[in-house]
């Protein structure tokens, strides 16, 4: 099942998630004898140095045959594609300073004020780095859509809500998610979710289920895993004199 970490409706929660650190290749010293003739300075000079670490690379963004499946509109865009992929870079490799060129001097950080590219750094190099890094990463898999002229990224938020309340509904993150009957994995399931909204029945509560409601009427429970919040962290991008800048990355409403 897809993994993304979560983050709270502004009026109650941070959602912990279940996110897996980005994939890291086992590394080991490897020792060899020096070429002959090489002096014990040089041969001291070359254990001391440092090892070079090769970039990771982003993961691969989600995919599915749901119809809030994450897409890329983005494409068409010129220079969004080099925009997004240094963007992907420094995500990948938590680059703060690689990120903090990207963006506006002014980037929206939440609600409360909460600014400047300053602020982003001292945020992304802090004790809550580590989640931060987390909500980029999950973001840059859930596609990018057009809106107004801006990148907004994850795709589904430039969707069209319809009457449904902001504060309730979420987006089930898969095709074949079980909506089971009680709050137990071996409850039966009157229906599999393929990336579509429900709406919460009562409140985003800490546990491992959730009680919704589908489009189609039907109520059950949904692994709090397998949704997110539509108010959940995106990115804004917009068109500047200088090439794209992300203008906001924000939560909430």
């Amino acid at each position: 099942m897809l993994r993304l970490v979560k983050v709270a409706l502004p009026a109650a929660l941070l959602l912990a998630g279940c996110s897996q650190q980005p994939g890291k290749a086992d590394r080991a010293d490897v020792r060899q004898d020096p070429a002959p003739g090489t002096s014990t300075a040089a041969q001291a000079a070359q254990s001391a140095a440092p090892a070079t670490v090769p970039p990771v690379r982003p993961l691969p963004p989600l995919a599915g045959r749901g119809p809030l499946a994450p897409r890329d509109q983005c494409s068409g865009q010129p220079g969004a594609d080099a925009f997004r992929s240094v963007l992907e870079e420094a995500v990948a490799n938590r680059d703060s300073k690689g990120l903090a060129a990207l963006a506006d001097r002014e980037i929206k950080l939440d609600f409360g004020g909460g600014h400047g590219v300053a602020e982003l750094r001292r945020q992304l190099d802090g004790a809550e780095g580590k989640a931060l890094w987390r909500e980029l990463e999950d973001v840059l898999r859930l596609g990018c859509a057009v809106d107004g002229g801006n990148l907004i990224i994850p795709w589904y938020f430039a969707q069209d809500l319809g009457d449904r309340d902001a504060f309730a509904t979420m987006l089930v993150l898969g095709d074949n998610v079980p909506l089971r009957s009680r709050a137990d994995p071996a409850a039966s399931a009157s229906a599999m979710l393929d990336w579509q909204w429900v709406e919460l029945l009562d409140g985003l509560r800490v546990g491992p289920y959730q009680q919704v409601r589908t489009s189609q009427g039907k109520t059950g429970y949904v692994k709090t895993g397998d949704l997110r919040s539509v108010l959940d962290y995106r990115l804004v991008v917009h068109r500047s004199a200088n090439g794209w800048k992300i203008s906001a990355f924000v939560a909430g409403d």
